[in-house]
């Protein structure tokens, strides 16, 4: 029996596939309100410094979506498992719309975030 065969296993891969499309977006929105509250609140100099310390973000947005893209391949092996075969065609169409939509936002994330970190 496959470790993909395994329910946990799938539960576990989901989660994971879920919360890491969030990651990005998130990380992103959590900078932009703490950029946006600090540049109110200290002097350009402190926040230029405060900005630099953000330089973390960049390689947790491509671990993210590396690990987006793993997971992803993974729940390719299963997804059509519970499906029954006339409504491939309609989830198959669901699923590019809904990818489509993620790239575009983690595209604009990924900006954001660079954009964000400089002082």
């Amino acid at each position: 029996m496959g470790v993909t065969q395994r329910l946990w296993f799938r539960v576990f891969n989901d989660l994971v596939h879920d919360v890491t499309a969030g990651v990005v977006p998130g990380a992103v929105l959590a900078l932009w309100l703490v950029r946006t509250g600090a540049k109110a609140t200290l002097n350009p100099s402190d926040l230029s410094a405060l900005a630099q310390s953000w330089t973390w973000i960049v390689p947790l947005v491509f671990a993210a979506l590396a690990v987006f893209v793993v997971t992803g391949s993974v729940r390719l092996s299963y997804r059509t498992r519970n499906l029954r075969p006339d409504a491939l065609q309609a989830q198959g169409r669901a699923a590019l719309i809904k990818h489509g939509v993620f790239i575009l936002l983690f595209l604009y994330a990924t900006v954001m975030a660079f954009v964000l970190i400089q002082p």
